[in-house]
């Protein structure tokens, strides 16, 4: 018989293993009786659809949204996973966001990083140009 494993904090599930017999149970009602393990359930879980972990609730499996970064087996951030978000008030040097928890991103999360404003572009224009021409000055 398998259970399925799911981590007791978030009750994602985690792995599939054996079930041990009961012995005295058994021999008390005459049929096999199944040990379950800790955070475990004898019910299949479903495989998880891309973009989604598939979590315990109790009774069920369900899907649950998984916006997280992933991590290598020595605990290093997998480039490139997780959905990266902002904020309202977050500016263009703001850092992307990333959730550490099962569930749909925060309300008003934004997955396009805020723009430079016009002034911070135009002064960097501005800055390149008169590198330029005092380069050229410099050399006539």
């Amino acid at each position: 018989m398998q259970t399925y494993k799911f981590d007791a904090d978030t009750k994602e599930y985690l792995y599939t293993e054996e079930a041990f017999l009961d012995p005295l149970e058994s021999k008390a009602q005459g049929r096999d009786v199944w040990l379950l393990p800790a955070d475990s359930t004898f019910t299949e879980p479903p495989v998880a659809e891309k973009g989604y972990a598939v979590r315990w609730n109790g009774t069920a499996w369900e899907q649950v949204e998984d916006h997280r970064q992933k991590r290598d087996k020595g605990g290093v951030v997998i480039e490139g996973s997780g959905t990266p978000y902002w904020l309202k008030g977050d500016t263009w040097e703001s850092p992307a966001r990333y959730m550490t928890e099962l569930g749909p991103l925060p309300e008003g999360a934004m997955l396009a990083k805020p723009e430079k404003p016009l002034e911070v572009l135009r002064k960097e224009k501005l800055s390149a140009l008169n590198a330029a021409f005092a380069s050229v000055e410099s050399g006539a």
